[in-house]
């Protein structure tokens, strides 16, 4: 099998993606270079199974675990609040830790 000397270069580089040659289909050139699939290729077809009975049998699963939602919410909500303020996960800890749980400016529970 060849190897294709620009997959080679891009992932010398560290690159997630490269531009090659267009898919079977006719979709952009870009591909990923770990696998070399087209990257639009490969976003159809999580996108396909993403609806498909398996993969919602596989979220009822995991969803049926204890303590899930609330690792749900609790990431929701770090992540709010690192997208919003630009906290890492310790320094929002260490500010709910300091203010007991709630926001110092208003007094609402994080």
């Amino acid at each position: 099998m060849r190897k294709d000397p620009i997959k080679a270069r891009a992932q010398a580089e560290g690159c997630i993606t490269y531009e090659g040659a267009p898919c079977k289909y006719g979709h952009a050139p870009i591909r990923y270079t770990k696998s070399g699939c087209c990257v639009e290729c490969g976003r159809l077809a999580t996108a396909k199974f993403g609806k498909s009975e398996k993969a919602k049998a596989y979220r009822k699963q995991w969803r049926a675990q204890p303590n899930v939602r609330a690792r749900e919410r609790a990431y929701a909500v770090w992540f709010s609040k690192y997208y919003r303020y630009g906290l890492s996960r310790g320094q929002f800890e260490a500010l709910q830790k300091r203010a007991n749980g709630k926001c110092e400016a208003c007094s609402r529970e994080f």
